[in-house]
C-alpha cells in the first residue's frame, strides 16, 4: 500500500494558522497605555481621581489626629488635673482650646469636600452605566480594561464612596463632642475612633487597589 505523501509545513503556514486566532492582549494593552477617548477615558480618569482623593483624605486624617492629640494635652493639663473633691471649682474651657477646635473644624470641612467630590465621581460612573444601557437594546457586560465591566467599576466606586460618607459623619460628631468630654478616657476614645476609622471597611483599600490596577495605573 502506497504511503500518502506528507505535506511539509512551512513558516508561512504557521503564521497563517496563528493569524486565525487573535489574542485580545494587544487591545487590552492599547486600552491601558494608549490615548483613550470616550467612556474608557472617563473611567480611567475617575479611577485616578478616586485614588488622589483618598490620598488627600489620608493626609488630612493624620493632620486631624495631630490636632486631636494637641487638644487632648490641653484638656488633660487644664481640665482633668483639678481636685475632684473641690466641687466649687468650675471647669472652664481654656482659651487655647478654641484655636485648636478651629483647626479641627477646618480639617473636617476639607474632608467633607473630598467626600462630596467622591459622590460626584460615583454619580458619573452610574451615569455611564445608564447611558450604556440606553444605547444598547440588548444589555451586555463588556470588560473595559482587564477584568471589570462598567457595572463592576460603578459599583466599586459607589462602595468606596459610601464608606467615606459614613466616616465623615463620624468625624463631624467627634469634632462636635470631644471638647465637651468629661474625662481623659472619653478624650482618648474619640482619638482612637478618629485614627482607626471604623466606618471604612478593611476591604476598601483593596477595592481602590483593584480600580487603579484594572485601569492600568499600576501593574
Amino acid at each position: 500500500m502506497a504511503e500518502t505523501p506528507t505535506k511539509s509545513v512551512t513558516s508561512s503556514d504557521i503564521i497563517q494558522d496563528l493569524s486565525i486566532v487573535q489574542s485580545p492582549s494587544p487591545q487590552v494593552k492599547q486600552h491601558i497605555t494608549g490615548n483613550l477617548t470616550g467612556d474608557l477615558r472617563k473611567v480611567k480618569d475617575t479611577a485616578a481621581d478616586i485614588h488622589n482623593l483618598i490620598s488627600k483624605w489620608d493626609s488630612l486624617n493624620m493632620q486631624g489626629r495631630s490636632v486631636l492629640t494637641e487638644m487632648a494635652n490641653i484638656m488633660i493639663e487644664k481640665l482633668f488635673t483639678t481636685d475632684e473633691d473641690d466641687q466649687s471649682r468650675e471647669k472652664v474651657l481654656p482659651l487655647s482650646l478654641q484655636a485648636v477646635c478651629n483647626s479641627l473644624e477646618k480639617v473636617v470641612e476639607s474632608m467633607e469636600y473630598i467626600v462630596d467630590k467622591m459622590a460626584q465621581k460615583a454619580s458619573l460612573a452610574e451615569g455611564l452605566v445608564s447611558l450604556q444601557q440606553f444605547k444598547i437594546t440588548k444589555p451586555t457586560s463588556q470588560v473595559l480594561f482587564l477584568t471589570m465591566t462598567l457595572e463592576d467599576f460603578a459599583s466599586t466606586v459607589k462602595a468606596i464612596e459610601e464608606d467615606y460618607k459614613k466616616e465623615i459623619k463620624l468625624k463631624r460628631e467627634i469634632y462636635k463632642n470631644i471638647a465637651h468630654s468629661v474625662d481623659r478616657d472619653t478624650v482618648m476614645f474619640h482619638i482612637a475612633c478618629w485614627t482607626h476609622q471604623p466606618c471604612i471597611h478593611v476591604q476598601t483599600p483593596d477595592l481602590l487597589q483593584a480600580l487603579i490596577k484594572d485601569t492600568g495605573h499600576i501593574k
